[in-house]
């Protein structure tokens, strides 16, 4: 099944994926103000993570849903086994549908969406028989030979992924984007491993956000959502997990450069939260994304360019974002090479945002008593 290059038959099928996920993006936008008044209690603009100006739909995530679905519609009658396409969305379902209910305004604790990645991990492990069998950390390696604790640590880790995924939907494309160059990586990965299901199922996922970006980047006239952040970040962790199950010769720091963006912006969230005394899960507005933004506004721009300065943020940002990825393709096999990548990548990402946060903090200084 895995080996079955039918890819090139699914051409129109991801012209289709692409068209869906547009025309949906753009009803959302024609309905935006009969959509916005029935979301319950959503304060957007009042809340701390606010990178908006103004109220703007979250309900991307069903433009990219239903994307996919009208891909998996489509294959559901090609060689594609039909029980694989019902087993990804009973799996995703606990997980897609807290980050809906959130994107409604039926507030939604992050201790019960984390949960709910969780119950959508643990569901795909099982029902797909994957999970990671070794990181080649010697002692680690020891502990994960033994399935029953390495499916858990397995799911953990999949599930900081997908909630990753989520925190970098903070300016206009950058999620989108992320989510794209991502996929884009996996496919090319699994293109050279002759594992044409997932080259497919990823190109479907890159032609979904895309249909979605034409309206997220560079206006942001529609989000992503925690549903569409959610959705991406589980099925893109669980592609991998699957693509290094079966070929364990690739190594998983590659695999880590692929994701190394989220992955070091969440790391990096949690840490800085504790030092300062706060819950892992409380929001605040010092992401790497956050500080970019307006070290922008700030330097160059000034106050009230925001609507300019977004959509430049995220341009600045995806180098950085694609550099790793690009390594992580090109040491697919290299467990030596990719390990010290990683190291250098998560150096230079520490660095430049504490030097970063403190140029922030000068010229904000700087520039108060004119105010």
């Amino acid at each position: 099944m895995w080996q079955t290059d039918y890819s090139a038959h699914l051409i129109p099928t991801f012209l289709i994926v692409f068209l869906t996920s547009f025309s949906i993006s753009a009803v959302v936008i024609m309905l935006k103000h009969q959509l916005l008044s029935r979301v319950i209690n959503r304060e957007d603009l009042a809340s701390v993570q606010s990178m908006h100006i103004v109220p703007t739909p979250r309900l991307g995530g069903a433009a990219v849903v239903l994307g996919i679905i009208s891909c998996l519609a489509i294959v559901y009658w090609t060689p594609l086994e039909r029980q694989g396409v019902i087993i990804y969305f009973v799996a995703l379902s606990p997980i897609l549908l807290a980050g809906l209910c959130e994107d409604l305004g039926l507030r939604v604790s992050p201790r019960i969406r984390f949960a709910s990645a969780i119950v959508a991990g643990l569901l795909t492990s099982l029902a797909w028989g994957i999970w990671v069998r070794e990181i080649n950390v010697p002692g680690l390696d020891m502990i994960l030979a033994y399935a029953p604790i390495a499916i858990p640590l397995t799911i953990l880790a999949a599930a900081g992924v997908t909630h990753a995924f989520n925190l970098v939907d903070g300016i206009n494309g950058l999620a989108g984007f992320i989510s794209i160059s991502t996929a884009a990586s996996l496919a090319v990965v699994a293109s050279s491993l002759g594992l044409y299901n997932i080259q497919a199922v990823s190109i479907m996922l890159c032609c979904a956000v895309a249909g979605f970006l034409c309206f997220n980047f560079p206006f942001g006239k529609i989000f992503l959502g925690d549903a569409g952040a959610y959705t991406l970040g589980h099925t893109l962790v669980w592609l991998a997990i699957g693509l290094n199950f079966i070929s364990p010769d690739v190594t998983p720091w590659a695999i880590l450069l692929i994701f190394f963006w989220p992955v070091a912006d969440t790391l990096l969230a949690i840490w800085r939260r504790r030092r300062l005394g706060l819950r892992a899960d409380q929001p605040d507005r010092l992401h790497f994304h956050q500080f970019a933004l307006r070290y922008i506004e700030i330097r160059f721009l000034g106050r009230g360019k925001r609507a300019i300065a977004n959509p430049i943020a995220t341009v600045l940002l995806l180098p950085f974002v694609i550099a790793p990825q690009i390594a992580g393709i090109a040491l697919i096999y290299n467990d030596v090479g990719a390990k010290i990548t990683v190291a250098i990548f998560a150096f230079l990402f520490v660095a430049v945002y504490v030097f970063g946060i403190r140029r922030t903090k000068q010229m904000h200084r700087r520039r108060r008593p004119a105010q």
